[in-house]
């Protein structure tokens, strides 16, 4: 009776996975070199995007105080 039921799940296994694996090459939405490039691109553009925020944040800061700086500042939390 167990081996029985173990062929037949590792049959539904097989089944399924091979229905998923169809249904994932069916309805990809485009091939891997192109999601690969897409991704490369956007890795590109956002670390050009932060560079230039990380850069400009100091600067944005001294803007914001009038041109002050407020040197050494210790904060306490209780």
């Amino acid at each position: 009776m167990e081996t029985q039921y173990t062929k037949n799940v590792l049959f539904g296994l097989m089944v399924g996975g091979m229905a998923g694996v169809a249904a994932i090459l069916l309805f990809a939405a485009q091939s891997a070199r192109l999601a690969r490039a897409k991704i490369r691109r956007q890795d590109f553009q956002w670390r050009n995007r932060t560079a230039g925020t990380a850069d400009a944040s100091p600067a944005r800061g001294r803007n914001a105080a009038g041109g002050r700086t407020a040197g050494n500042m210790t904060v306490h939390v209780s």
